[in-house]
């Protein structure tokens, strides 16, 4: 994936927030997992998000952002590689771009 965005802004920061508190939501709030979820943490790799979790997840960030935010299309797109390293700050800034835009979630990927 791009190099790790910056996350200095208010809104930036609570944008990660949010999509922290809805993985939190889909795995539960077991502690030592909780701690691992931080924006470097990969979804797979150290999350070890399930697809059963994946799809959970991808239908909370429909609800919460609407129809523009497709995790489920976004995740299609990405080659073996990216999908392995794609980490929870990837995963906010790509809602940041659907967010933005059409154009701007195209140039996420």
């Amino acid at each position: 994936m791009a190099e790790e965005p910056a996350w200095a802004g208010p809104g930036e920061q609570r944008l990660l927030g949010e999509v922290i508190a809805l993985l939190r939501r889909i795995v539960g709030d077991d502690p030592h997992w909780a701690d691992r979820v931080t924006p470097s943490a990969r979804l797979e790799q150290d999350l070890r998000l399930d697809s059963l979790e994946m799809a959970a997840l991808a239908a909370l960030l429909r609800e919460a952002y609407g129809d523009r935010v497709d995790l489920t299309a976004f995740i299609a797109g990405l080659h073996f590689d990216q999908l392995i390293a794609l980490t929870v700050a990837d995963l906010a800034a790509y809602v940041r771009a659907c967010l933005a835009g059409p154009d701007r979630a195209r140039a996420a990927r």
